[in-house]
């Protein structure tokens, strides 16, 4: 299904509706999307190659892409980004009533 989806954007939304886990892991978000881009590649050497020439979906769109999507939908937040966010307003909270 991936290898279908066209846009950064797209298989992005795509991963973060049917794969909760990688909500909360830039690191994981990006190895899947990689691991499919370099399907039929071979060996580990090429897929370095590829890599070093910009053949693959840049980790920074990804990372800000996962960025935006989660501001626009908070519901493909990861658990760890919602429990932050409550944490935070505990401390604005707590500031506030000082």
């Amino acid at each position: 299904m991936l290898e279908q989806i066209k846009t950064i954007k797209d298989r992005v939304m795509y991963l973060l509706e049917t794969t909760p886990s990688l909500r909360d892991s830039d690191n994981k978000l990006i190895a899947t999307i990689w691991l499919d881009e370099s399907a039929g590649i071979g060996d580990k050497y090429n897929f370095l190659l590829m890599l070093s020439q910009g053949k693959f979906s840049s980790s920074e769109s990804i990372r800000r892409i996962r960025q935006k999507i989660q501001e626009q939908h908070p519901h493909l937040k990861g658990s760890i980004q919602l429990e932050k966010e409550r944490l935070a307003e505990e401390m604005r909270m707590g500031i506030n009533n000082v």
